[in-house]
């Protein structure tokens, strides 16, 4: 999926930093957003119907409702219908993205969810902790030279 070309230019605003934002994205993420969920679904440990029984359970423990219609469930038919390709009336609602991830265990179909957006990224629980040991190390880095500049000066006030 293509993202945002953003082109710096001269604007008739008269700001010339501001950017213009190109439209080569396609903002119906849909056929890709079916296909990483059956792809999650592929490759998860679970059955189609057991996945539509973890689902079911998760709304039920969130107050939710599975679909606008009359059905009370996810049933086989309507994840069926929810990850079919040509089937462009039926979408997973966005209120059940997350839970289906959690059924499916993949992070997947959210992360292509995701790409729709400006500067965000999914990471990982543990990804995420590197991440904030590296942020601690650039901090810990920057102390360290502003602390050799203090001393720096010192020594040079004391010679």
């Amino acid at each position: 999926m293509s993202g945002w070309v953003n082109r710096k230019k001269q604007s008739n605003s008269g700001y010339p930093n501001q950017l213009e934002l190109g439209f080569d994205i396609s903002f119906n993420i849909c056929p890709a957003l079916k296909s990483a969920m059956r792809d999650a679904l592929r490759a998860s440990r679970f059955s189609r119907e057991e996945i539509c029984v973890r689902i079911n359970e998760l709304a039920e423990r969130a107050g939710l409702r599975p679909t606008g219609g009359r059905s009370q469930r996810v049933t086989p038919a309507i994840l069926s219908k929810w990850l079919a390709p040509e089937s462009r009336d039926y979408e997973i609602p966005l209120r059940y993205l997350p839970l289906f991830c959690k059924a499916a265990e993949s992070n997947q179909p959210l992360t292509v969810f995701s790409a729709a957006f400006f500067n965000i990224r999914i990471i990982s629980e543990e990804d995420s902790k590197i991440l904030e040991w590296a942020q601690a190390q650039l901090e810990l880095d920057v102390a360290k030279r502003r602390t050799k500049k203090l001393f720096e000066r010192i020594n040079e006030g004391v010679s």
